[in-house]
């Protein structure tokens, strides 16, 4: 039986190793941790920011979408990359696994807590950007936000952790997840408001949890609805619950990683 020490020892060990060998023989090495996540804002930010000018409804000036964007494409990159490395986050790591005792929930954290770094990059920059802009951060829009943070974070750990058991059942599962998540991206209020969806989808949006989060974390530059808020609230201790739950059945699968890599 593993103590709490030598796990919180393991999971630094695995954060920092899939760092390093996420980008290893690369010429920027593990800069490009975040030269690559930054590299795709970019390319967002001046396609819909500067050709497309596009302006959030009210506003007549560009800024203040490329902050609206950054503060949702980079939740949705948090959750996308979690979610795609969790399932594969055993493959990627066999040797260890068949070689040492490790908790299998404690492999599933690292490869989240490796995704974190480029998210507080973005949200940094986020942050810079609406100083300039002259955005007046108030303590409830940054309760908000952090609530919004906190949500993501208890939709990413569960999904993670069904999906890097599933990853071992489904191989191809590493392969098409990125795909349906590109195309779950395109129909998700990220780069346009919720307000021109169609009715349905509109409504979809309006209770989608990762979608729910995403408005809580651009509280600062737009204010959340009131069902926003209530379902995010509402959603703290019921993604607590959902983590134990997940948890407490994953245990009783765990025994069977070493044999299915």
């Amino acid at each position: 039986m593993l103590s709490e020490k030598s796990q919180r020892s393991q999971l630094r060990f695995l954060t920092v190793r899939t760092l390093k060998t996420r980008y290893a023989g690369t010429v920027l090495g593990a800069a490009w941790a975040f030269a690559l996540p930054l590299t795709q804002i970019i390319i967002y930010v001046v396609i819909f920011g500067f050709l497309f000018k596009s302006k959030l409804p009210g506003s007549d000036k560009s800024l203040g979408y490329v902050i609206w964007f950054l503060l949702g494409y980079s939740p949705w990159m948090l959750f996308s990359e979690c979610l795609v490395s969790a399932s594969s986050c055993f493959q990627a790591n066999a040797g260890l696994i068949k070689s040492f005792p490790f908790k299998k929930p404690v492999i599933v954290y690292s490869s989240i807590l490796s995704a974190l770094p480029q998210f507080l990059l973005c949200l940094l920059i986020s942050l810079v950007l609406m100083i300039i802009s002259g955005v007046s951060l108030s303590i409830s829009a940054l309760m908000y936000q952090a609530l919004g943070i906190a949500d993501l974070l208890l939709i990413v750990v569960p999904l993670s952790l069904c999906l890097s058991l599933l990853g071992l059942v489904l191989r191809d599962l590493p392969v098409l997840l990125p795909q349906l998540l590109m195309m779950l991206l395109f129909a998700s209020p990220i780069f346009f408001p919720a307000s021109v969806l169609p009715g349905v989808m509109s409504t979809i949006a309006a209770v989608n949890p990762v979608i729910v989060a995403i408005n809580l974390i651009r509280a600062p530059i737009q204010a959340p609805t009131d069902l926003a808020v209530v379902l995010g609230t509402v959603g703290f201790p019921l993604g607590c619950l959902t983590w134990q739950l997940v948890l407490h059945r994953y245990r009783r699968y765990e025994g069977v990683v070493a044999s299915l890599l």
